[in-house]
């Protein structure tokens, strides 16, 4: 048996390099979390009323992505990083589907923390 090189889904390979070298926790909500803030950075849907309504046009709907609660003393809280999108898993049961086969579940938990407003962007989304 030789080795042929290592696994491509077109020109990406498998497993991402720049993802394993950042992350080593909890790999599901890792891939969740770079998902959803590269879908919101460049969906065009995602992002029109983010430009649009005057909020931060010069700041990514997402900036820095944080595994784990808000009120964890591992984060440090900056402004810079603001926006943040917060994922972390909240409660558990496991459902026995069998004697020896029981299925975890698990809710995922996000929360986005948007950048501080300006007064005039305020006033302009108020009714």
């Amino acid at each position: 048996m030789s080795f042929q090189g290592p696994d491509t889904f077109g020109p990406q390979t498998i497993p991402l390099p720049s993802l394993a070298a950042k992350f080593s926790g909890d790999p599901a909500l890792y891939y969740i979390l770079d998902y959803l803030k590269t879908f919101l950075v460049t969906d065009a849907n995602a992002t029109a009323q983010w430009t649009v309504s005057g909020v931060a046009p010069a700041t990514p709907p997402v900036q820095t992505v944080f595994i784990g609660r808000p009120d964890d003393p591992s984060f440090l809280f900056n402004t810079a990083k603001l926006p943040i999108l917060f994922g972390y898993r909240d409660g558990s049961k496991i459902a026995w589907w069998g004697d020896d086969w029981g299925v975890k579940t698990t809710q995922l938990q996000l929360v986005w923390v948007p950048p501080l407003g300006q007064p005039n962007a305020q006033a302009s989304r108020l009714p």
